[in-house]
């Protein structure tokens, strides 16, 4: 499939929700192999991406944070 603004903001919108990186390539209508030449040459591709699982790591340590107030075992969902 050809490079495009409309396949890859599928695909990050997709990883934004926290749908695997195989997941969102489905939702893009595209291969693995190719969502990972794509990070390769395409920088603008690769930032949002990196933007992208910044965003949803820490989404996901807030989280983790305001659980772990009631319930320390909270935190071994992380090892």
């Amino acid at each position: 499939m050809k490079y495009s603004k409309k396949t890859t903001a599928k695909i990050i919108k997709a990883l934004k929700q926290g749908v695997s990186i195989k997941g969102a390539c489905g939702h893009g209508g595209i291969c693995t192999t190719t969502y990972y030449e794509w990070l390769k040459t395409h920088e603008d591709f690769r930032l949002a991406v990196e933007a992208t699982q910044y965003h949803v790591e820490q989404k996901a340590l807030k989280e983790l944070r305001e659980m772990a107030k009631d319930n320390w075992r909270v935190w071994t969902w992380l090892l």
